[in-house]
């Protein structure tokens, strides 16, 4: 199994909204069919919640245009949430192939909400 470290890029908060958005980009190709993935966050301190600390959705290719076409399938996984301020924070996740037990070509995007103690409850 492959391990890599890459920071998250933060894209802002939402006014009156628990929840911090961000990305990692994650280089392709990738010859292993799981692959974790370090996240580090430099962030100013922000309360996260601990007992849901973020939703993930994996885009590939063109993040930002027509569909590349990719017909891979992947699961994310969260293996560990280290957060006792964002500042600090650091998240460990794995992703998979679904679709075959290979690697893959094409980039990835993993984006990131990280929801905050703004208004939470369990």
């Amino acid at each position: 199994m492959s391990e890599i470290t890459i920071p998250m890029i933060f894209v802002g908060t939402f006014p009156n909204i628990p929840f911090l958005s961000g990305y990692i980009e994650i280089p392709g190709p990738q010859s292993s069919n799981n692959l974790t993935v370090n996240i580090t966050m430099n962030q100013p301190p922000l309360s996260v919640v601990s007992f849901s600390p973020a939703f993930f959705q994996i885009r590939q290719g063109n993040y930002d245009g027509p569909d590349s076409g990719f017909l891979d399938q992947f699961a994310v996984q969260l293996i560990e949430f280290v957060a006792p301020t964002v500042d600090t924070a650091s998240m460990r996740v794995r992703i998979r192939r679904l679709d075959q037990d290979s690697g893959w070509g094409q980039a990835l995007r993993l984006d990131v909400l990280i929801r905050t103690d703004m208004g939470a409850t369990q």
